[in-house]
């Protein structure tokens, strides 16, 4: 079975960014066999977010695996109030 850490190196691959071992990942959600659970990235900074969510397009050429993700952008508590 693949651990997600390995999913999320295999993502930045595809990206073709330079996966950082301080970028914060985790599951959310219980185990369950019929459900998927989202991963969350957190990003060491502004930039890095910015530089993945640009290079998105590069999954629909990818594998199979990443051709159907789904990505949204996450803001912190102070940024959804300025928002």
């Amino acid at each position: 079975m693949q651990t997600y850490q390995t999913s999320v190196a295999e993502l930045f691959d595809t990206l073709e960014l330079e996966h950082h071992p301080t970028i914060k990942a985790d599951r959310f959600g219980s185990k369950s066999p019929d459900k998927i659970r989202p991963i969350r990235i957190i990003m060491e900074s502004h930039e890095g977010r910015y530089e993945f969510m640009s290079m998105l397009y590069r999954l629909k050429h990818g594998s199979d695996k990443f051709r159907k993700i789904n990505t949204t952008e996450d803001f912190t508590h102070g940024e959804r109030k300025v928002s």
